[in-house]
């Protein structure tokens, strides 16, 4: 008596498999979308696509510095610092310091505790940090807009500066006036009368001096910027796509600043629709910012 070979029937499915794939690539070929097409979907109305920020060097080393601690930690480090300022010699460096430390690192003395001196009333926010990605970001623009964040008001003296790489002197720097609360700030380059060369990568900074003339104890975030002209198909695409859809645009291309610009206006334009703080909200996680960053990016008043 023949008895079924067992392994053939498990190979029949398999193979036929094998040779009816390809016979149904040829039947059904997959349907490519157009770019004509993909602008038609992007402009749609009533859908809601969140933006994909594409990073143009993924490969490339992060550039971007932020700043962020704990609470009792900043108010250890301004409370140390103010009072070892303050009281100079004849107290001691060495005891403001200690005692600022101690108390910020500890956590021991509740934050809510009396101080009894108008000095250590100086707030300081706990996070401060550009709005950019890891890496280099791009832009369109000659004169950009730039962005930052701060988690609180801040009574120290807050610098802006904008360094073109190989030169000596900074290119802009000014201080930076009434950071009364939290909040994405904005340093338009083109108030300032400054203008990007493309193809050159600059380096921006903001920096909150906690001591004067002691640059090593500067309070800092910064991040990294290159201007590239748009090139004639893009900016037809861009002229094409609707206002509420062109930080979209920008984001899949890799033009973060352009993005972030598109969509504070949107946001500002139209303070009753939550779709663009979701939108920023989405796009702040993706470069992956600051929890508090990113939490207020996406906060819905």
């Amino acid at each position: 008596m023949n008895y079924p070979n067992p392994l053939k029937k498990r190979l029949i499915i398999p193979v036929l498999m094998l040779f009816a794939f390809p016979l149904l690539l040829l039947v059904c070929p997959p349907v490519k979308a157009n770019a004509g097409e993909t602008d038609a979907v992007m402009a749609s109305p009533g859908r809601s696509q969140l933006p994909i920020y594409r990073q143009p060097e993924p490969e490339q080393e992060n550039r971007r510095r932020e700043r962020s601690v704990e609470g009792g930690e900043t108010r250890g480090w301004a409370r140390g610092l103010t009072r070892g300022f303050a009281r100079g010699l004849t107290r001691g460096w060495a005891r403001g310091l200690t005692r600022g430390f101690a108390r910020g690192k500890g956590s021991e003395i509740p934050w809510d505790t009396p101080v009894d001196s108008e000095q250590e009333r100086l707030r300081l926010p706990t996070t401060i940090s550009p709005i950019a990605p890891l890496q280099t970001g791009l832009t369109l623009k000659p004169q950009p807009v730039l962005q930052w964040y701060t988690s609180s008001a801040c009574d120290y003296k807050i610098e802006f500066t904008l360094n073109k790489s190989g030169a000596i002197e900074p290119l802009l720097k000014f201080e930076i006036k009434d950071v009364d609360k939290e909040g994405i700030y904005r340093v338009d380059l083109a108030r300032n009368g400054v203008s990007l060369v493309p193809g050159v990568e600059y380096e921006w900074f903001v920096v909150i001096s906690l001591l004067p003339d002691e640059p090593s104890f500067d309070y800092l975030a910064s991040a990294t910027i290159i201007y590239e002209k748009a090139p004639d198909s893009l900016s037809r695409r861009i002229r094409n796509t609707p206002d509420d859809k062109r930080h979209i645009l920008y984001s899949e291309k890799g033009y973060w600043y352009d993005a972030m610009e598109s969509l504070s206006n949107m946001i500002a334009e139209n303070p009753g629709d939550d779709t663009f703080k979701r939108h920023r909200h989405a796009l702040f996680a993706q470069v992956q910012l600051p929890p508090p960053v990113t939490a207020y990016g996406g906060a819905i008043d």
